[in-house]
């Protein structure tokens, strides 16, 4: 085999394994699109994260913690 025939059967296998590589399987379902943020302390700037959080398009509150029953009640109305 003559070397520029190896360079060029190479190169195109490496660009084409690459192409696979990059090719997003879910798109933008893809779950590493979403990030899952927990809020710990409700009072004051607590519930404004939480509140500033849920309106964003690709962040889920998936967890929240606050000693007051009644604080933690308030945010998941919201």
């Amino acid at each position: 085999m003559k070397r520029r025939d190896f360079v060029k059967k190479t190169s195109l296998a490496t660009t084409g394994g690459l192409t696979i590589l990059n090719f997003p399987l879910f798109g933008k379902n893809a779950p590493s699109n979403k990030v899952v943020v927990a809020i710990m302390g409700l009072n004051g700037r607590g519930s404004y994260h939480a509140s500033s959080f849920s309106s964003l398009e690709n962040v889920e509150v998936g967890y929240i913690c606050d000693v007051e029953d009644v604080q933690s009640r308030k945010v998941l109305m919201r």
